[in-house]
This record gives structure tokens, C-alpha cells and sequence, in this order.
């Protein structure tokens, strides 16, 4: 009996393990999907802008002529105002929809621009600075991952924010070193952590802290550091990969 106990008990924990190892693959896989397509939505977003703007000027091309006809019946009826508001409605044509990111890295510009688009409509000081090449030692997966969860946070934050929303993002490549660094307002924060990470304000406390536990599963990857500090209503995060 007591070796049939024995076997029962080795057996049902060799079960478990193997369900345990089974399930969490099958996570892993759903969550790569899931960036994935986050990817391929952000890289639609950023093509279809393009296609847009492409259209615009083929369009403004097609039709210069008698914009051109226009322009000199007002210069030459001397109606100053509305020759500079023709002049400017052309401009605005060429320029097409702004972006907001145009690093030359594919896949930085289509996270940002598909993420930022959210705050166009807000009063949001907005100020982004990068210089960083157009392909690096860092997989698109990766990136997606670390940027798409910094983003989301930092957003949520600031729109959370009732006054003096603003949000800073620096992201370099130095010497080997892809530095990430984000500083936004934020309304309030709990001081409770998991690992480096604050506990997220979101309503939903079964899913909190996700999106920070796949940065810095991300970041180990590199042999990377993050800090993150906080304070007079400023939230800051850096994160430096080796690469």
C-alpha cells in the first residue's frame, strides 16, 4: 500500500509538471501571436499614413493647374487674404497627415505613431527625441514588446493626469547601447512593487504588473538594466539594452 501511495504521488507530480510545462508554452505562444499582431497592425497604420500622404500629392499634381489658375486670379485681383489661405490649404495638402515619429526605423515609427495618435486630441505636452539607426541588434519582437507595454503605461498615466499632462521620450543608440528613457505625468501611484515595478493603478488587479513583467523578462535578454523613479507628480523609466 504504501508503495502503490508512493507511485500514485510521483505519478500525479509528474502530471502536474507536464501540464504546468504544457500550459505555460501554450501562453507563451498566445503572447507572441498577440505581439505579433500588434506588429502587423502598427506597420498598417504606418503604411497607410504613408499611402495617404502619396495619394494627397498625386492628387494636389493632378489638379496643380488650376490651383495655379486660382492663385493668380487672387494675386491679380489683389485679394492678399485669401491668395495666403489658398496658398496655405496647398501646403497643408503637400505636407499630408503629420507624423509625429520619422526616425527611419520602421518599426519605432509605427509603435509610436500608432500609440501617440491617441493623445492628438488631448492637451498633452508632447516632446520625443530619437537617433538610433535604421536596423539593430534588437529583434522587432522585442522592441515591440518593451515599447508597446512603455507606451501604454505612460499614456494611461497622462491621460489620467487633470492638469500639466506631458510626456518625454528620449530613446538613443550609443555605442552599443539602445537607451530608452520615458518621463510623463501621472495622477497617483501605490508604493507596493513586484520586482522593479510598481503596482499598475488599472482597475483590473488580476492583470496588473503584466506588461512589466514581459519589459524585464525582455530586458534580461540583453544582459539590460531598468530604473525607475518617481515623484512631485513625475514618473520616469530607463531602460538601457546592450546591443
Amino acid at each position: 500500500e504504501v508503495i502503490l501511495a508512493v507511485s500514485l504521488i510521483v505519478t500525479v507530480n509528474i502530471t502536474n509538471y507536464f501540464l504546468y510545462n504544457s500550459t505555460l508554452s501554450i501562453m507563451r505562444e498566445n503572447n507572441r501571436r498577440a505581439i505579433i499582431e500588434q506588429q502587423n497592425e502598427y506597420y498598417v497604420k504606418q503604411f497607410d499614413m504613408i499611402r495617404e500622404n502619396i495619394n494627397n500629392v498625386e492628387r494636389l499634381k493632378h489638379d496643380m493647374k488650376n490651383h495655379i489658375f486660382m492663385l493668380k486670379s487672387l494675386y491679380d485681383n489683389k485679394k492678399k487674404y485669401e491668395y495666403e489661405e489658398y496658398f496655405e490649404e496647398i501646403l497643408r495638402e503637400v505636407e499630408g497627415k503629420e507624423k509625429i515619429i520619422n526616425s527611419g526605423n520602421v518599426i519605432v515609427d509605427s509603435i509610436l505613431n500608432y500609440k501617440l495618435e491617441s493623445l492628438r486630441a488631448d492637451n498633452v505636452e508632447l516632446s520625443v527625441n530619437i537617433n538610433i539607426p535604421a536596423k539593430m541588434e534588437v529583434s522587432d519582437f522585442d522592441l515591440t514588446t518593451i515599447l508597446g507595454n512603455l507606451l501604454d503605461n505612460a499614456i494611461r498615466a497622462v491621460k489620467e493626469t487633470e492638469e500639466n499632462k506631458y510626456l518625454n521620450i528620449d530613446i538613443q543608440y550609443k555605442s552599443g547601447r539602445l537607451i530608452i528613457w520615458f518621463v510623463n505625468s501621472y495622477k497617483h501611484i501605490e508604493k507596493s512593487k513586484i520586482g522593479n515595478y510598481f503596482i499598475s493603478t488599472k482597475e483590473d488587479k488580476n492583470k496588473h504588473g503584466i506588461g512589466q513583467i514581459s519589459i524585464e523578462r525582455t530586458v534580461d535578454k540583453y544582459d539590460g538594466i531598468i530604473d525607475v523613479k518617481y515623484g512631485d507628480k513625475k514618473f520616469e523609466t530607463m531602460i538601457i539594452l546592450y546591443c
